[in-house]
């Protein structure tokens, strides 16, 4: 999977309401669509990205936001990481 498809679901597939509000159905959807790309981007796997400004971006709409997406509703299957990701 390239870098592309991040860009084209983050800012052409959902709206940007979606981004801040909670919404189970769209962290399910990331959790399918990207959850293994997220987990290769926690172990660094995506660095190439970085290459390109919008592989950048890319990047850090997977680790940040997309993190979050699947922390809000249990959808990260090594819930270790909940420790890491949520603030206290």
């Amino acid at each position: 999977m390239d870098y592309q498809r991040v860009i084209d679901f983050w800012f052409v597939e959902i709206r940007p309401a979606q981004w801040w509000g909670d919404d189970a159905d769209l962290d399910h959807l990331i959790a399918r669509k990207f959850g293994a790309l997220h987990e290769r981007a926690l172990r660094c796997e995506l660095y190439t990205w970085r290459v390109h400004p919008l592989g950048r971006l890319a990047e850090i709409i997977v680790l940040d936001q997309f993190s979050r997406n699947r922390l809000r509703f249990g959808c990260f299957p090594n819930m270790a990481w909940r420790e890491v990701w949520t603030p206290n």
